[in-house]
């Protein structure tokens, strides 16, 4: 039979394992939304972004990702229709790529909030002498 100490001992083990898991899950769930947020252009830009705006603003840049890629599909279907040939097929501007991809970020910097401003020691100490 085991004595109460034997059985604290084994409960503290226990318990010490169970803070290492949930310290390593919590590292990870801030990795993945680290990532997350360097692959959303909206928000890889911003120094601190909250985890409900990364999801949201991934789910915005899904979604305009979606239609853009459904209307490429409905014109490259209405030119194979108005082709001459039907294997050729010009290939894409790299310029329209990037006009796309600006007015993206257009459109979200304009209905996302403006990222806090960090406080440096210049702006301090100017108004500081000021006073």
């Amino acid at each position: 039979m085991e004595n109460n100490s034997e059985k604290q001992l084994r409960g503290s083990g226990s318990r010490e394992i169970r803070k290492c898991i949930r310290n390593y899950k919590k590292q990870m769930k801030s990795l993945e939304y680290s990532r997350l947020r360097s692959l959303v252009p909206s928000t890889a830009s911003r120094p601190r972004v909250s985890k409900i705006e990364v999801i949201e603003e991934a789910i915005k840049y899904i979604a305009y990702l979606q239609d853009t890629l459904n209307a490429r599909f409905e014109e490259d279907n209405t030119n194979e229709a108005t082709q001459r040939t039907g294997n050729e097929r010009r290939p894409r501007i790299v310029r329209q790529k990037r006009q796309r991809f600006a007015s993206y970020m257009i459109k979200t910097q304009r209905n996302s909030l403006p990222a806090r401003r960090k406080f440096s020691k210049q702006s301090n100490t100017e108004t500081e002498s000021q006073r």
